[in-house]
């Protein structure tokens, strides 16, 4: 749990790092399979409340993050766009990151050459983590933005009237990817009501993806199909939870 915690971390700073918002986009869209497995390693099995809870603020992190992606692409988010001198010099350390961490996937440097990049690296990822803290401390709004509240389980559940229920997906994969030793986490909806929480496997993303295509297409035809169809997704994805 806690390297898995780490990796999160890692992967959100190198995307704060990058100063393109479609590239920052594109680039965390692909790193989604690592919030997928961190939960969904959670939900195996017979979780906890620890668990459970960990494991929603898990999916929720990657949603916050992946909306403010979107906010960012659609040029929305303009408080995150900084000038004046200490946003200069951390553009300028950004640039020179680029290029060190180009110099070592691209080129064959010698042992000796890489150890002087990986320490140019540090040192540089170093100076842009002080940079960015000082453009936070002067931009209360940046700070909001790129660390958003996660709300835990209890404070979803104040929120909810005795009759409803907040059901939350995550849609992925239980299958081994030969890239990886463990599952992409699995498909899940996490059911929450005023009372409890709990949390219930679903089919494969791939399945359900078919699934929803064929349902689609059984529309123009209008001969009752989409019934039927209709009834198999609705098993598959509501009736567990509901």
């Amino acid at each position: 749990i806690a390297e898995s915690l780490a990796a999160l971390d890692s992967l959100e700073k190198v995307r704060d790092r990058q100063r393109d918002e479609m590239v920052r986009a594109r680039w965390f869209n692909r790193q989604a399979l690592t919030y997928y497995q961190a939960s969904g390693r959670l939900l195996d099995g017979t979780p906890t409340p620890e668990d459970l809870e960990l494991s929603f603020t898990i999916a929720e992190r990657m949603r916050a993050r992946a909306l403010l992606d979107s906010l960012d692409s659609a040029r929305a988010t303009g408080g995150r766009v900084l000038s004046g001198p200490i946003a200069a010099q951390r553009d300028e350390t950004l640039r020179g990151l680029a290029d060190a961490q180009r110099r070592l996937v691209q080129g064959t440097p010698t042992p000796v050459e890489k150890q002087s990049i990986l320490a140019e690296i540090a040192r540089l990822e170093a100076k842009e983590a002080e940079l960015r803290d000082e453009l936070v401390r002067s931009a209360p709004s940046l700070a909001a933005l790129g660390r958003p509240d996660i709300p835990k389980l209890e404070d979803v559940r104040a929120l909810l009237a005795p009759d409803q229920a907040l059901l939350a997906f995550q849609l992925s994969t239980r299958r081994v990817d030969a890239e990886y030793s463990w599952s992409c986490g699995g498909s899940w909806v996490f059911v929450i009501t005023k009372e409890a929480a709990r949390a219930f496997p679903l089919p494969d993303a791939d399945l359900l993806a078919k699934e929803i295509e064929v349902w689609i297409g059984t529309f123009p035809r209008r001969d009752g199909l989409e019934r039927v169809a209709a009834a198999s997704l609705y098993d598959d994805l509501l009736k567990q939870p509901l």
